[in-house]
């Protein structure tokens, strides 16, 4: 039986293969981050917690980033801590 990440890597292929592509991927594959995406007046918003008890980094696309919980601007090269929710607009 698989688990944890070759599940979601299997998973991701079977999407794929059937045609249904997320409207935002990161750049690598990110075991333990939770995420969705959607487009909000013409902005990309992406809500992200690290559900491991490490913290992870997540690489974003390509551009400016801000976190809409905190103000702060955000690094594409992004430390996610467990537990703390990233609610990201692209700029």
């Amino acid at each position: 039986i698989k688990k944890g990440p070759d599940l979601r890597d299997d998973f991701a292929r079977a999407l794929e293969d059937a045609g249904i592509k997320p409207g935002f991927r990161f750049q690598e594959s990110v075991y333990g981050v939770e995420w969705r995406s959607t487009d909000f007046d013409g902005d990309r918003l992406v809500n992200m917690v690290n559900l491991t008890c490490e913290p992870v980094q997540v690489h974003l696309p390509k551009g400016a980033w801000r976190n809409l919980i905190t103000g702060e601007r955000l690094d594409r090269k992004l430390t996610l801590d467990p537990n703390v929710p990233v609610l990201a607009r692209a700029e």
